[in-house]
């Protein structure tokens, strides 16, 4: 088959009309350690992203960042798929979320996760934050 390169099916023309997904309003980020087995884990929640003009959530980008000292420096950063990517738009989950190995993080940190929507064309979405986290 010969690639497209004119509508519809060119990655310019449909990434064009796409949009973010966005967290609703008063959306918030929870944060929680926990021992589950032989892990250490912080796991991040948060809402599931409401679809805009039908672009669903296809990943999440999950980002620790550090605050000491007046510095604020991101200590990791994690893409986390959908749980429902693949699903129809009549099982779409309420929640979601990512898990971080202690040993992934600084050791006795502040940190301050944040959560952005990304469709399947990249587009992300406005940031949701948790409060400071001490690891």
């Amino acid at each position: 088959l010969p690639v497209a390169k004119e509508k519809p099916f060119a990655y310019k023309t449909h990434a064009a009309k796409r949009v973010a997904p966005e967290f609703a309003k008063g959306a918030e980020v929870k944060v929680r350690r926990i021992k589950e087995g032989k892990n250490d884990l912080v796991v991040v929640s948060f809402p599931a992203a409401q679809t805009v003009d039908k672009c669903r959530v296809y990943e999440y980008e999950v980002t620790a960042t550090l605050y000491e000292d007046d510095v604020d420096l991101v200590a990791c950063q994690k893409r986390v798929m959908s749980p429902d990517y693949f699903l129809p738009a009549a099982k779409l989950c309420k929640s979601a979320q990512a898990r971080f190995l202690v040993s992934e993080l600084p050791p006795s940190a502040h940190l301050r996760f944040s959560v952005r929507p990304v469709e399947c064309f990249g587009h992300k979405g406005a940031a949701i934050t948790s409060t400071l986290f001490q690891v």
